[in-house]
């Protein structure tokens, strides 16, 4: 039925006057309340178009407007949480990285932890330069941290997505278009979803992950390998917003390994989904926290933490000895043979028919080096890898 010819009769149906006439034609209370309401959709509906239409014919900007909101009802907002700390000198191709992106409804959060270089005046300059109001800056006045200052970033993002990008790394054109294409696809049940990427192990050797050894990598992965080991980064991942109302932001006491933190708490309580495309490539950088031995000790401090928050189920699912295991290997990296031996001995008292924890006993009599001598060769040649 035209809408005009509806309006019309409509409008004879809500008029007081042609009560009698409603009665005689038998027309029920019932669909008399029915053509009331769908008049009023109708009129309301007609009034907002017109008012939109004068909007329109005095400013073109509103079309471009009302365009970009009706494209944007299917293509929910990403917020993209870039932590950056003095390296200033990264953050114009970082951004420029960003933009390359097939998926354009995002914002970006550039969050300074504390710099003490040029970190404010570039962001300034680039600001100016790309003047693109998805861009957004905010500083800590002092260094909080990795985990600290994403959640700050967090706490200000407007997107119903979240991701989380490094100064240094790359996502591939497509990431973001095909994480949220994933995510919209699927069941509130499953609050993230991760890619696979590959890890730069030098500047010419690079290895694709999380290893197919590894599994389930979708579903429930609670009480699976996630528990044992963090096979895939921030930057891999993108969740809901709503997945922070559960279980919280990051942990601020976490200097390293805070990501891994995170997945383990979203597998307690959703599921997680998996791309299995190379979507985000991971940098070689030498002085990353697992290279650079003044800062191997924020991983060990993160992960005996992260022991300690998760122990029962780490225990119970069976990967306590794993724990002890790659502890003492963070401690050799350290230089701290005695303690080493004491989270081996934890791990065999836990596990005391694992021939791995009592190989690496015996071998830390032969000293650091002798160590990661035996080591290095048990993982190359495959023997009880």
């Amino acid at each position: 039925m035209p809408i005009s010819l509806f309006l019309v009769i409509s409008s004879l149906l809500n008029d007081d006057k042609t009560l009698h006439h409603k009665r005689t034609l038998g027309i029920s209370a019932r669909a008399q309340k029915v053509v009331a309401r769908a008049h009023c959709i109708v009129f309301g509906a007609c009034g907002n178009i017109a008012r939109l239409s004068r909007r329109i014919r005095r400013s073109p900007a509103h079309l471009h407007s009302f365009l970009m909101d009706m494209k944007n009802m299917k293509n929910p907002l990403v917020s993209i949480v870039l932590p950056t700390w003095n390296r200033s000198h990264l953050l114009e191709g970082a951004l420029a990285g960003i933009l390359q992106q097939t998926y354009k409804n995002f914002e970006i959060i550039v969050a300074d932890d504390g710099s003490t270089d040029d970190t404010p005046q570039t962001m300034a300059r680039l600001l100016k330069k790309f003047n693109d109001p998805r861009f957004r800056f905010l500083r800590s006045e002092k260094h909080v941290g990795g985990a600290a200052i994403r959640r700050m970033a967090m706490q200000e993002a407007k997107g119903e997505y979240i991701a989380s990008q490094d100064d240094d790394d790359f996502w591939e054109p497509a990431f973001l278009e095909e994480q949220v294409r994933n995510l919209e696809s699927l069941p509130h049940e499953y609050g993230l979803s991760y890619v696979a990427y590959w890890r730069c192990l030098s500047e010419t050797k690079k290895v694709l992950m999380p290893s197919k050894h590894i599994s389930p990598q979708s579903g429930d992965l609670y009480g699976g390998p996630i528990l044992k080991n963090n096979y895939f980064p921030f930057q891999t991942g993108v969740f809901r917003r709503e997945v922070l109302e559960t279980i919280g932001y990051p942990d601020d006491e976490l200097l390293a390994l805070s990501d891994w933190d995170m997945w383990i708490r979203i597998a307690k309580k959703y599921k997680i989904a998996h791309i299995d495309k190379p979507l985000f490539t991971w940098n070689y950088t030498p002085k990353s926290n697992t290279r650079d031995p003044q800062k191997i000790w924020l991983v060990i401090n993160a992960r005996k933490r992260i022991l300690e928050k998760f122990r029962e189920d780490i225990v119970r699912f069976g990967y306590f000895g794993d724990h002890m295991s790659r502890l003492a290997d963070l401690l050799i990296q350290a230089g701290d043979l005695a303690q080493a031996r004491r989270y081996l001995l934890a791990g065999i008292r836990n596990k005391p028919l694992s021939f791995i924890l009592w190989l690496k006993l015996a071998t830390t009599f032969l000293g650091i080096t002798g160590y990661q001598a035996a080591q290095h060769y048990r993982r190359t040649s495959h023997f009880l890898r």
